[in-house]
């Protein structure tokens, strides 16, 4: 795993190389098998990052992202996956692909740090 712009610090890079990322599907099969395992479903909540940036640059998240999750089963308005971005646009785009309702959770909520 690497971090994608380190900061100056030389600490945080001790660990570069040590650890893979894994990709959506690699997540999404741990995820049926521990589903299995446990006998009750569990979701997903994949994030889209820097999509605009990756838009720039010809590499669309939002198709391959939605093939990935139709691929495995995770359509219509029960599928339990939710996709977070910090980029409205992207949700927005997602939502006239595949005609699903995309809620925004509020700010306050994403606020694990508060007293």
């Amino acid at each position: 795993m690497r971090r994608h712009s380190p900061p100056q610090a030389s600490q945080n890079t001790a660990y570069d190389g040590l650890l893979e990322i894994p990709t959506l599907q690699e997540i999404i099969d741990l995820v049926k098998v521990k589903s299995g395992e446990i006998n009750r479903e569990i979701g997903i909540y994949p994030e889209t990052k820097h999509p605009t940036y990756f838009q720039s640059i010809g590499l669309t998240l939002e198709p391959p992202l939605l093939a990935t999750l139709a691929a495995n089963g995770y359509q219509g308005a029960n599928a339990p996956v939710f996709i977070q971005s910090f980029e409205v646009s992207n949700l927005q785009d997602l939502s006239a692909f595949c005609h699903w309702t995309f809620k925004e959770i509020p700010k306050k909520s994403m606020n694990y740090f508060s007293a």
